[in-house]
């Protein structure tokens, strides 16, 4: 089973992690600041880190730091209140998704599983180019601006987005995401056209972006080059 890495300067809120997560199956460690953070991912290669971002000593962003320094990275989803920034754009590729605090069992759980799935095929074809696991809750509206779901994105490309909810929508219906960020008082909105569905999931295809649309989506999709020449190596 996976191993979770906890890293919270709150003692209350680590033990209430630790219950919810081993009581599913998954083994934890823990951290109490960023510099034991970074001593527990350098010498346990946890699966997953769990990254409070205000932290003593090191906060997450230097944790992170350290983390795109890594071969072979661990997953990290950051544990946030609405106030902090987002990571830096070099960054931005090792955070696979935000849960904000106060989250509950099953938000926690959940987000903890997409991390540690291996990536899927979102769409038909080979355009892999850019895809990361990214996770935060969405609410998905309909072509004419109607909500149709609240659900979670778990994977973006330049290309397109896959979300998980169930929704009654087909093949070819155009939908249009919207999520809020750590860091940006808008609304992050991408609109595209359904290409597959399954129960609890569907995949889209992006259409047009504008220019800022185009903007926002590069940011969440930066890649770290020195880190992808290390993982291709």
């Amino acid at each position: 089973m996976e191993q979770i890495l906890i890293a919270d300067d709150d003692a209350a809120i680590r033990a209430l992690t630790r219950t919810m997560i081993e009581g599913v199956g998954y083994r934890t460690l823990q951290a109490r600041d960023g510099a034991e953070a970074i001593e527990r991912v350098r010498q346990d290669r946890p699966d997953l880190v769990l990254l409070d971002l205000k932290m003593p000593k090191v906060d997450g962003w230097g944790v992170l730091e350290f983390v795109h320094t890594l071969a072979r990275p661990p997953q990290v989803i950051v544990v946030t209140g609405m106030h902090e920034v987002v990571p830096p754009g070099h960054l931005s590729h090792f955070v696979a998704g935000y849960l904000i605090k106060p989250f509950d069992r099953d938000a926690l759980l959940r987000a903890c599983e997409k991390a540690l799935k291996p990536p899927v095929e979102a769409f038909d074809g080979d355009r892999r180019d850019g895809r990361r696991t990214f996770i935060v809750d969405t609410t998905l509206l309909s072509e004419t601006g109607t909500p149709l779901a609240i659900g979670q994105v778990v994977e973006l490309s330049p290309h397109g987005f896959r979300v998980q909810l169930k929704v009654p929508v087909e093949r070819g219906d155009g939908v249009r995401v919207a999520f809020l960020l750590p860091g940006r008082p808008e609304l992050v909105s991408f609109a595209g056209r359904v290409r597959w569905k399954e129960e609890v999931a569907i995949g889209a295809e992006i259409d047009d972006l504008s220019p800022e649309d185009a903007k926002v989506l590069s940011e969440l999709l930066a890649l770290d080059r020195r880190a992808e020449s290390k993982l291709e190596n």
